[in-house]
């Protein structure tokens, strides 16, 4: 067993949920003349879902991409976009540098304990309001792999199983899935105060969780989509 999900149907349902949780940061950022920092990244797009944010607003020389792969292969592709390679440490900006943070299933990949809790105080400490999603270590459907049930395993057993199915690239630092209790314990241990932890769901299920850091300045105008600018025309 190497896939449990039909990739074009996973494909269909990261695509909505992506979608889902860029309207919840379109709810909490300032409006669209607002700094923006995506943290994350990603240099090469295979499925057409990644870097959603870049995707998804009109204007991208509004936004700082922070990424630790080499930025050049992105190329022109968000011409106007601002490319900045970090070691995966502190974030090279200073405090309050933008109005808001943006970071897509990227906190259970920076590595152990400390680093999520640095990653969380970096986000914290450079943007005005903050989201950041993560994946429920708890919804049957293990998202990386889209492998049931396996990822309920202590995680040398989990790493294990899946070298043993050739899936080794998700072994080890490459992934620390987490539960809603672990999430809010970090945000307190990096020192994070003002916060709200949202369960997104399918049904009953919680397939991810979207951290919202001073989520009290909600309310403003939000970023101004490609899609209304299109719909104007």
């Amino acid at each position: 067993m190497t896939r449990f999900i039909p990739s074009n149907l996973a494909n269909r349902f990261q695509r909505w949920n992506r979608a889902r949780k860029f309207e919840q940061f379109l709810q909490l950022c300032p409006d669209d003349r607002a700094s923006v920092l995506d943290v994350g990244f990603t240099v090469t797009e295979h499925r057409g879902i990644e870097n959603t944010l870049e995707r998804s607003i009109d204007d991208v020389s509004r936004v700082t991409a922070l990424t630790i792969a080499d930025p050049n292969p992105a190329g022109d592709r968000y011409p106007g976009l601002t490319l900045v390679r970090y070691d995966g440490g502190r974030f090279p900006f200073s405090d309050r540098e933008f109005n808001a943070c943006w970071s897509n299933a990227v906190l259970e990949h920076v590595g152990d304990e400390a680093d999520r809790r640095r990653f969380l105080a970096e986000a914290d400490r450079v943007a005005e309001q903050s989201l950041l999603t993560t994946p429920n270590r708890w919804f049957p459907i293990e998202p990386h792999t889209m492998l049931p049930f396996l990822h309920y395993l202590p995680k040398p057993v989990f790493d294990w199983m899946l070298r043993r199915i050739g899936k080794d690239w998700a072994t080890g630092s490459y992934m620390h899935l987490m539960g809603r209790r672990e999430v809010v314990r970090l945000l307190r241990e990096a020192g994070v105060k003002d916060f709200r932890v949202r369960s997104n769901r399918v049904g009953p299920l919680t397939v991810d969780f979207s951290i919202l850091i001073r989520p009290g300045a909600a309310g403003r105008p939000g970023l101004q989509r490609q899609r209304e600018a299109e719909s104007a025309v």
